[in-house]
């Protein structure tokens, strides 16, 4: 097989994200805790910043918070560096959306400590060997950056099947004898919760990069400081956050769509689109029985 294939439809699915619900209940429990668990993701982006342990971060600003947001940034003795203008959308997005005339848009752009890693990260931003110099500056473990960069550049732009292949975990070929939708399988063992980001489209993550490997101890280590940031401004949604990344999660991919299952909700958003099927397992939590959602 071959280091990374990149076989795919022609086509891209406009971006949309949605959650549904296994029940009621789950909806009127969870729904409430992943609007927070996202909401935490964000301000964690700003505050790792600010505290010293990233040099920069990416950050969207909408027209509405511009002055508020300047003024924060300047009270916190950090840049902001607009990069790009970018139209709304929901979900995810590997691309930014240049807005139609009259359209309402916000700005994409990089916080950063000083003038000079924030022009450093516009002037890399766009450019083919650009990741390498973003992903220093955004704290990212260079073996991270170093994979992402490879996968990005053979045109793969949600890697995740990537990442798994990359964990040394067989790919199994399940029912291959319905050509029409062949089946390709990565089960995975004891991953570190820092290193999953399956549920990354949905807010849902502990890490803000791609990691190399569901194990990558790199990773791991950066996690603990963004865990440790998180657990500073809200401990109940880490919590939260953590029972869902230490239970099983199954990750599908087809023609476009990815369905992401969890024991109380299923993700479904647009991705890569590979031409069959391909699943994660992401093997965690035995005490919830696989049928009630596999």
């Amino acid at each position: 097989m071959k280091r990374f294939d990149v076989s795919k439809a022609e086509f891209e699915i406009s971006n949309f994200t949605r959650i549904i619900w296994r029940t009621p209940r789950d909806k009127e429990l969870w729904e409430p805790r992943l609007n927070r668990i996202s909401r935490l993701h964000a301000l964690t982006e700003y505050e790792m910043v600010r505290r010293g342990y990233r040099r920069a971060a990416t950050y969207h600003v909408t027209l509405e918070n511009f002055p508020q947001f300047i003024e924060r940034i300047q009270r916190d003795g950090l840049i902001f560096l607009p990069i790009a203008r970018s139209a709304f959308y929901s979900g995810f997005s590997h691309k930014h959306i240049p807005p139609r005339r009259g359209e309402p848009y916000f700005w994409y752009g990089v916080i950063a400590r000083t003038e000079e890693d924030a022009r450093r990260f516009k002037e890399a931003s766009g450019r083919r060997d650009g990741h390498l110099v973003i992903g220093e500056l955004l704290g990212y473990p260079s073996c991270c950056t170093q994979f992402f960069t490879e996968v990005w550049n053979a045109g793969v732009y949600d890697p995740l099947w990537e990442v798994a292949r990359n964990d040394g975990s067989p790919v199994v070929e399940e029912n291959p004898w319905l050509k029409t939708a062949d089946k390709l399988v990565i089960y995975i063992t004891d991953p570190y919760p820092e290193a999953i980001q399956e549920l990354r489209y949905f807010g849902i993550r502990v890490t803000s990069h791609i990691p190399h490997s569901h194990r990558c101890e790199e990773t791991r280590r950066v996690g603990k400081k963004w865990r440790k940031v998180m657990e500073d401004l809200d401990p109940e949604a880490v919590d939260w956050l953590y029972e869902i990344l230490e239970s099983p999660i199954v990750w599908d991919s087809y023609h476009g769509v990815v369905q992401v299952h969890t024991p109380w909700f299923i993700g479904v958003t647009q991705t890569y689109p590979y031409l069959d099927l391909r699943r994660i397992v992401v093997l965690n939590d035995d005490r919830i029985p696989w049928d009630i959602y596999v």
